[in-house]
């Protein structure tokens, strides 16, 4: 937990360098690098089932191995582990049912992940989808059960989760399009939207393949004539409270002493902000933290001080998102009181999507249950509009819920700015 902030005194940029330090995770276990190499990771092309072949050809065994773990160890990267190990949700059940019957699959154990970090880990792989046993992770917007084309994805996906139930934790190799059980799944999602009997599938060791989204998704929007604004999003968290009461050994910790407010120097305990011009130019990347006062319960009187660092507050990255107006903006936070040795963080995990077109801004969130959360959008320098709020009074949360998990999630649909 943190107390009152001095923006102008502690703020700092986003060129901090990262600490090497551990931080807590709310994401699950971390898969370790063993056990990564013994998951099959497949990801479906947006059109084509295009394959990239990693195999390398070295005289030294070792050095095969040891350039296959690499290259294995980069792609499963953090924020792959972190949304095959999130909670995700079952498979739509009028889906289920209906993939069931043309499988002859149990498909119960079946989670489907389509939160923040399954849109970013897509987006790093440049994956419509990807399926890690009976997980499946897709991009954003394309968890579609509605659509011919989403069932179609959800097929294709399905059959790797068949094909790898029987899977035996071995070392694995890479594959590309033409290896048969990327043919096998495109058949059997062919087989199931023509109305066939679906193929028989082959189950077989782990292995891994990857297919590039070939969309041709934009890098940047592009204006096109159109008058697109320069847009501003921020997030903060904040302790409402005038103060708060510190574990044993410690007084009190002074609060932030607000509720919800558009003022973008309104004392928080974390503070981030990014504006981008419409081709994503970054004109303001921002990070701060207030800094944390120990006071004497009964008088207030200012004991310690401490302004704890940002190196675990991270903007970004700025993506382009489906079309030329879309744009993607992530944030995530981690800050400890500095003044209280082993104190819980205060975590979060936003994504902003902004369409610059119609100036609306979705946003999907995580964070802990203590302290306050809000977000806000403005354009062209206008009026901070609230997107997100989350009142931990009103939840009924003290600042025990800042130990994990992170269980507290949100979202938010079409806010004009």
């Amino acid at each position: 937990m943190h107390t009152f902030a001095e923006r102008s005194t502690t703020a700092q940029q986003t060129t901090s360098t990262k600490s090497t330090t551990p931080r807590r995770t709310h994401f699950g276990r971390r898969l370790g690098v063993n056990q990564t190499l013994q998951l099959q990771h497949t990801l479906t092309n947006q059109s084509a089932l295009r394959g990239v072949n990693y195999q390398v050809h070295l005289s030294d065994p070792a050095d095969e191995k040891q350039a296959t773990d690499h290259r294995l160890t980069s792609i499963v990267s953090a924020g792959v582990q972190d949304a095959v190990t999130s909670t995700g949700q079952p498979l739509e059940s009028s889906t289920r049912s209906f993939m069931e019957q043309r499988f002859g699959h149990d498909f119960s154990r079946v989670k489907v992940h389509t939160d923040t970090k399954a849109i970013e880990s897509s987006a790093e792989l440049n994956a419509r989808a990807y399926t890690v046993g009976s997980d499946i992770v897709f991009g954003e917007g394309e968890y579609a059960p509605g659509t011919r084309n989403g069932r179609s994805l959800i097929a294709h996906e399905l059959a790797h989760v068949v094909q790898q139930q029987e899977s035996t934790l071995s070392a694995l190799s890479m594959v590309d399009a033409n290896d048969p059980s990327e043919q096998e799944a495109e058949a059997a999602s062919s087989a199931i939207m023509n109305g066939r009997t679906v193929p028989f599938l082959q189950p077989g060791l782990a292995r891994i393949a990857r297919q590039e989204d070939t969309t041709g998704r934009p890098s940047a929007p592009a204006a096109e004539g159109r008058a697109y604004p320069r847009v501003k999003v921020w997030i903060n968290s904040f302790i409402p409270h005038e103060k708060v009461n510190g574990p044993p050994g410690y007084e009190c910790f002074s609060g932030d002493n607000r509720s919800f407010s558009n003022d973008i120097h309104a004392s928080s305990r974390t503070h981030q902000e990014i504006e981008v011009q419409p081709d994503l130019t970054p004109t303001i990347n921002w990070k701060h933290i207030g800094t944390t006062h120990e006071i004497d319960c009964e008088t207030g009187r200012v004991l310690k001080s401490d302004t704890a660092s940002t190196d675990e507050l991270t903007n970004g990255p700025i993506r382009a998102g489906r079309t030329s107006a879309d744009v993607l903006i992530s944030f995530s936070g981690a800050a400890s009181n500095p003044l209280v040795f082993g104190a819980p963080a205060i975590d979060f995990r936003a994504l902003f999507r902004l369409n610059l077109l119609t100036r609306q801004c979705d946003l999907e969130i995580e964070h802990d249950g203590f302290p306050a959360y809000e977000a806000y959008v403005t354009a062209n320098s206008g009026a901070g509009v609230t997107v997100y709020t989350y009142d931990p009074i009103a939840a009924g949360e003290g600042i025990n819920a800042l130990f994990p998990p992170m269980d507290k999630s949100g979202s938010a649909r079409n806010i004009s700015f």
